[in-house]
């Protein structure tokens, strides 16, 4: 059995597609995992070269000893297209083969800051990014090429992005920032909607992500300041919604109407958990620690 790990620094980057979890980290690092076998089946590096300019920093607090460029807090990855994406911690956007995650097929440099969710849509023919720059920038991707082009790069918020949802048409994504703004667009019309939040709920989401908004109160512990949330994660049965947290636990919550007097926690990080994805059959967690570098 070959055995492999993260090792340094934070491990933010978890994506769940069809039976395979991939986890990138600040270690240089991306793996994926069989979620039936629980083996690791291949890995690659986030980069090999050098940063030009080794002076430069990264606004994504670590304490790994790699440079920036070598550390990653978001993946994803399509069976559609082939391809696994890897946002390093200096904003570049690496697309990569998913058979082999050391071929890279183009970069996408429009982010000016480390990106914090990286998600497609549905129909897996556009890539949305969400940035610490305050942007969404979002891709369409080529049915027959498979090549990235930029569609739209648009700010509204103050603050950086730190979650995003599709609808299931791929037509609209709403995102949540770090200064608690949710916020809605109209992608296809390419258009910010003013008004999104009050149609929201008749909309169909493709996942349940966002950290904030009237609908989410419950997930709230009293006294906190709602910067304790690290991740959300919904179920496709939309029966019940996860949060990832710094106490080091998994939350399970009732969906809708979330109450934090009825949900159950469940402890086996050491740390933080940076990230908590679930299974397209509701049949799995997956949550990976931040600075216990630990896949559960």
């Amino acid at each position: 059995m070959l055995l492999q790990s993260h090792f340094e620094g934070e491990t933010w980057g978890l994506s769940f597609n069809d039976g395979f979890v991939i986890t990138s980290g600040d270690d240089n690092r991306i793996m994926m995992i069989d979620a039936q076998t629980r083996q690791y089946v291949r890995g690659g590096k986030i980069s090999d070269k050098k940063m030009k300019d080794p002076a430069r920093k990264s606004n994504a607090s670590t304490l790994s000893q790699m440079p920036p460029n070598k550390q990653a807090r978001a993946v994803t990855f399509t069976k559609k297209h082939s391809h696994l994406v890897v946002c390093n911690n200096l904003g570049k956007v690496s697309i990569r083969d998913l058979e082999d995650f050391d071929k890279k097929i183009c970069s996408l440099k429009e982010a000016k800051d480390w990106c914090e969710v990286a998600r497609y849509s549905p129909c897996e023919n556009f890539l949305a990014i969400g940035s610490h720059d305050k942007n969404i920038h979002i891709y369409k991707v080529d049915v027959d090429t498979h090549s990235y082009s930029l569609y739209w790069s648009v700010q509204k918020g103050s603050s950086f992005v730190n979650a995003l949802d599709w609808t299931v048409d791929s037509k609209e994504v709403r995102i949540s920032t770090g200064d608690y703004e949710v916020l809605y667009f109209d992608v296809e019309n390419k258009e910010f909607l003013t008004n999104g939040g009050e149609s929201a709920a008749n909309k169909l989401w493709a996942s349940n992500s966002i950290k904030n908004g009237p609908d989410r109160k419950g997930l709230q512990p009293s006294g906190e300041d709602r910067t304790h949330i690290n991740d959300v994660a919904g179920s496709q049965a939309a029966n019940f919604v996860l949060t990832a947290d710094d106490f080091g636990l998994v939350n399970v919550f009732h969906w809708p109407e979330p109450n934090i007097s009825a949900a159950r926690s469940y402890a086996a990080h050491s740390e933080h958990v940076a990230r908590v994805v679930i299974s397209s059959d509701n049949t799995r967690v997956f949550s990976v620690g931040g600075q216990d570098k630990t896949l559960i």
